[in-house]
């Protein structure tokens, strides 16, 4: 009953569905998809009905800042999927190292993780890096609170940051990125 709910919503575009993938496609099956509502309205009421009142600059405790984190993904969804065709994720296993959005694109995949962060450290690049790694990518982002920044991870890979503002740039910068010759 609940599928043909979901399903019903997804085809009227009011649920956005982004499969999980993981190292196998054997065990990507183990991992329920992820959905979010394109009315942000009801995203943001649903989340603020099931939790207490958080601040971003205030709010220090990271437990507490899970929801914020989740509208922020939210937001970044709805923006990805109006920008690109279909959404997935990824991760390495059950217990952590995801990233929240993989897109493919031509000859390429752009891996994207959100973080409810003032600022933006090595310990929230893990999934970035451990999928960088993996599958020899040269370029992740991550979509923050925190100011537009590039960390190098090595001579060929990087990691952008990407204020929530700048979402909307995201296609520029991937443009800028393949125009860029190889060094």
């Amino acid at each position: 009953m609940i599928s043909e709910v979901f399903n019903r919503l997804e085809a009227w575009h009011m649920l956005i569905r982004s499969d999980q993938l993981s190292l196998s496609p054997e065990k990507s099956h183990n991992y329920l998809p992820k959905r979010y509502v394109f009315d942000t309205g009801l995203a943001r009421h649903l989340r603020e009905a099931a939790v207490p009142t958080i601040h971003t600059l205030a709010t220090l405790d990271a437990d507490a800042r899970k929801p914020l984190g989740g509208v922020i993904e939210n937001q970044v969804a709805i923006e990805l999927a109006h920008r690109f065709n279909g959404l997935q994720g990824w991760k390495k296993s059950p217990s952590g190292c995801e990233v929240d959005f993989v897109l493919k694109m031509e000859r390429t995949t752009i891996p994207i993780e959100c973080k409810a962060s003032l600022t933006v450290g090595k310990r929230h690049l893990r999934g970035l890096r451990e999928y960088l790694e993996r599958y020899d990518m040269p370029l992740g982002f991550t979509v923050s609170l925190a100011p537009y920044e590039a960390f190098s991870l090595d001579p060929h890979r990087t990691i952008v940051n990407l204020p929530l503002y700048m979402i909307e740039s995201l296609p520029e910068h991937l443009a800028a990125d393949r125009a860029t010759p190889p060094e």
